[in-house]
């Protein structure tokens, strides 16, 4: 604890994850490079975190999280330390490369294109720069010191679309036209307004005249009456920019996600799920998989990309507390403390007071962990729990009278695969208990009535499953004949 910190922010856990959603193919790519994962030229004082959203193909998306980092690091800017230039210099290189590439034959160049936010975290100047094209975004969290509650949470990106009224000036003014499609505005066939592709929609392919122009240009410049060549690109690849400066004595967490997150999840939302889950002692890798996997399990669902960063100010990387203790734990030990960059070897979930069955003989055991993969242990089995040394002996039912309980029951729009996940509703929602089934992926709002049996006990009896069932459904019959038919 003694002496200075080298840095004002201190790099915590990183975690990253897509899913394809209903798309019939991934068209997202993404980059998260660690100070230690950056060339030796750069230094260890950075970090370059990117997400590329592709559409109409993954091909641009491919090309550039290939093609933009380097040309990011190498630029003069970025050695200047004027970001925001050598961010928007990689840019303009690669839409070049790009037209180059399609001048030699690579048509698809013209039609299909990608999304970019990239987030630079300097931690020598403790700072956040963040530069977009489109709709993929940047959110900043803080954590309150102590109570590792959630505090402001922040958008750092912008979201260009055509019917902002600036956007849409700029377009009209360029040469283009901006119309609904299925109440969704859009240049020729594209929702966005910046975007590096698409070059259809720029100069030099964009001044061709009208008989040369594909059916989506022709789209795009319909109704006007502006001389072909005299068009401007309707698509742009200027960058918005958001210099953040961070606090030595607070907690961060960064996200960086395609919009198939927030176009589904509030901002506020998505931090609040993190902040829960890191309190709650899970890694950042494993909340990334959460908030895909949430996104992508809707209904035609878009790709689904999240990249988490946990940042400490150097204060509590000294002291391993804020000013008031920590915000909540992440470094899976559940005691507090800062963010932490490296994983322990053998990454322990808290205590949690839950019983699951031993196989191999009639006791029941308390749970020290969930049974969810990590890093250290990707395939857990039922065998790392067949341990009697922590056994409880069960003893024998006095009684065989079902205890009746009226609360709220918990149930979800996805099956419940973990015991601690369960714990977490609970704590959270005050349930009595987690429906873990999968009615509610049927949009179904049954009536819940839980016959609670012998799930995780290895006395399993057939009759007692039985008279439990029988009695759950005695319950339900008479409840649901005293209630009002629009109850």
């Amino acid at each position: 604890m003694g002496g200075t910190p080298k840095h004002p922010v201190a790099l915590g856990q990183v975690g990253s994850a897509s899913a394809q959603g209903s798309r019939p193919s991934q068209q997202d790519r993404y980059i998260a490079l660690t100070p230690e994962q950056l060339p030796s030229h750069v230094g260890k004082d950075m970090a370059l975190f990117a997400v590329f959203d592709g559409h109409g193909s993954e091909i641009v998306a491919e090309h550039a999280s290939k093609h933009i980092p380097p040309s990011l690091l190498d630029a003069p800017a970025f050695r200047e330390g004027d970001y925001e230039r050598a961010m928007q210099s990689a840019i303009d290189q690669e839409d070049k490369v790009l037209l180059e590439e399609f001048r030699r034959g690579e048509a698809r160049f013209a039609t299909v294109g990608s999304t970019v936010t990239i987030v630079l975290v300097d931690l020598v100047k403790g700072e956040v720069v963040v530069g977009n094209l489109g709709d993929s975004h940047a959110i900043l969290a803080e954590m309150q010191g102590g109570s590792g509650e959630l505090g402001s949470v922040t958008r750092l990106t912008e979201s260009h679309k055509p019917e902002s009224p600036d956007e849409k000036k700029r377009i009209e003014d360029a040469g283009g036209t901006v119309h609904e499609q299925k109440n969704v505005a859009r240049i020729g066939a594209l929702n966005m307004s910046r975007a590096i592709g698409d070059l259809e929609y720029k100069n030099p392919l964009n001044k061709m005249e009208s008989g040369s122009l594909t059916e989506e240009q022709q789209i795009a410049v319909y109704g006007q009456d502006k001389p072909a060549q005299e068009r401007d690109s309707f698509l742009s690849i200027e960058m918005s920019f958001k210099r953040v400066e961070l606090e030595k004595e607070k907690q961060y967490v960064l996200a960086l996600t395609s919009d198939g997150v927030t176009n589904y999840t509030e901002d506020k939302a998505i931090m609040g799920t993190v902040s829960q889950q890191l309190k709650a002692g899970f890694k950042a890798e494993e909340i990334a998989k959460h908030l895909v996997d949430e996104a992508a399990s809707r209904p035609c669902s878009d790709n689904a990309t999240c990249i988490l960063v946990l940042l400490n100010g150097s204060l509590i990387q000294q002291t391993g507390r804020g000013e008031s203790g920590t915000a909540g734990t992440a470094d899976g030990n559940g005691d507090g403390g800062a963010f932490n960059h490296q994983a322990p070897a053998q990454a322990e979930w808290p205590v949690y007071h839950l019983y699951g069955k031993v196989a191999t003989e009639k006791f029941l055991r308390t749970l020290t962990r969930g049974h969810a993969t990590t890093a250290s242990s990707p395939r857990r089995t039922c065998a790392e729990c067949d341990d009697t040394s922590k056994a409880i002996a069960r003893p024998a039912r006095t009684k065989i009278d079902p205890k009746i309980r009226f609360n709220t029951v918990a149930a979800c729009r996805r099956v419940v695969e973990y015991a601690l996940h369960c714990d977490d509703i609970k704590k959270h929602t005050g349930a009595l208990a987690v429906q873990v089934g999968a009615e509610y992926l049927l949009q179904l709002r049954p009536l819940v009535v839980v016959g609670a049996a012998t799930y995780g006990d290895s006395h399993s009896d057939e009759k007692w499953k039985k008279f439990a069932a029988g009695n759950a459904a005695a319950c339900a019959k008479d409840l649901v004949g005293r209630l009002p038919a629009p109850q």
